[in-house]
């Protein structure tokens, strides 16, 4: 686990490079929200590592907050800047990566990573897999298309195939931590009632989840959300997800 957080440290944002030649995360994809970061949608430009990064000691607790959305700067996203928010104030770590600005491919079904129990795709996923690996606790933010997540997240979903192959096929046991591992799922839609077309969504988070060896830490969702910004009108949710970012980030 500590070699986990030390690469964590190590090749988090802004770094050019990443281990055994792997892919690393473009600047573009890569937000530095840890404490005393002055905002979540500025791309990481700075000093390499950046120092408002989730560096911070080896027992610091780690969040890696994703964002789904095609749309930048949109509804779902706006809740995940929330939650990061309260997180930071609770003292963790965040790490915010944008899944649009990676553009990696979707699982092939090729039973390669049942095997090895990694990814044989040498694409920008790599590096967030490694990161994935090394968090303690994952919010995952989408807006509901077609009574489930958006296809950018499914795409994430899928490419976790390798931790079902480890999990189940490999039979690797867990690597002992000291904090356990959670999840938490925010997601909207622009559909003024209908809490049943999150529970598609949910359902496969909660599967994903399991395979990361994370405890689904519940959900935020709110409805009736469709323009970019209309969740503005609804600061309730916002401060549902500040909540929730900062009882994930408590031991």
């Amino acid at each position: 686990m500590v070699a986990l957080r030390r690469h964590f440290a190590r090749f988090g944002p802004g770094r050019a490079d990443s281990p055994g030649g792997r892919p690393a995360l473009p600047r573009r994809a890569i937000f530095a929200c840890g404490p005393g970061a002055t905002g979540n949608n500025a791309p990481c430009d700075g000093p390499s590592p950046c120092p408002a990064g989730p560096r911070r000691s080896d027992d610091a607790l780690l969040i890696l907050a994703i964002t789904s959305s095609p749309r930048r700067g949109g509804n779902s996203e706006t809740m995940l800047d929330a939650a990061v928010e309260g997180a930071r104030a609770a003292g963790a770590g965040v790490e915010k990566v944008a899944l649009g600005e990676l553009g990696f491919r979707p699982c092939l079904n090729c039973g390669g990573c049942h095997r090895t129990g990694r990814c044989v795709q040498r694409d920008a996923y790599a590096a967030l897999n490694d990161r994935l690996r090394a968090a303690d606790r994952l919010i995952l933010a989408t807006p509901i298309f077609f009574g489930s997540m958006c296809a950018q997240l499914k795409c994430l979903v899928d490419r976790g195939q390798p931790f079902w192959a480890e999990k189940y096929l490999l039979k690797k046991p867990p690597e002992p931590r000291a904090l356990e591992r959670r999840g938490l799922l925010l997601a909207c839609g622009g559909f003024s009632k209908g809490e049943q077309f999150l529970a598609n969504a949910q359902q496969i988070v909660s599967i994903y989840l399991t395979c990361l060896d994370m405890r689904p830490a519940g959900a935020v969702f709110q409805p009736g959300v469709d323009e970019k910004g209309a969740i503005l009108r609804h600061p309730e949710a916002l401060e549902r997800c500040r909540a929730a970012g900062a009882a994930l980030a408590r031991p």
